[in-house]
């Protein structure tokens, strides 16, 4: 299991986590598996929504361009 911590102190298994996306202020967490459910971790300004979304990009996709 690969966990990691929302800025709200939960932590949510990333193993279940088909996408991951920014609206404006919020990162959103679609889950996989079918499920319609999404987690949401809100910032108080889009540019913190950016760099924790940029950060995560940097952290779960693979460089394939090797």
């Amino acid at each position: 299991m690969i966990f990691i911590e929302l800025n709200d102190g939960r932590a949510i298994n990333l193993i279940h986590v088909a996408s991951v996306s920014l609206d404006g202020k919020v990162v959103i967490f679609n889950m996989a598996k079918g499920s319609l459910d999404e987690v949401k971790e809100f910032f108080e300004t889009e540019s913190e929504a950016f760099i924790r979304y940029d950060d995560l990009k940097k952290l779960l996709l693979v460089d394939t361009s090797v």
